[in-house]
């Protein structure tokens, strides 16, 4: 999901005393935080809706064990 605006662009504007590696580096800090690589990584090939509900839940799975991890080891010290 990106958060730019269809037909918006990413532009980082180069100032008089920034070095082009800096103006870059901004340049793909922005596009990390809109969610573009992880986009371009997603559309790289297509994926089945059943493929994509198996994912979704897997994630779900995971996030829960995590929760359960963080209030067992929260618990332990009260």
């Amino acid at each position: 999901m990106s958060f730019l605006k269809k037909g918006e662009l990413m532009e980082v504007i180069v100032k008089d005393n920034d070095t082009l590696e800096d103006a870059l580096r901004r340049f793909r800090k922005k596009c990390q935080k809109a969610g573009l690589f992880s986009e371009l990584k997603q559309r790289s090939h297509y994926t089945k809706p059943s493929e994509e509900r198996i994912i979704a839940q897997r994630k779900a799975e995971r996030r829960e064990m995590k929760r359960l991890r963080k209030q067992r080891r929260r618990s332990r010290f009260w």
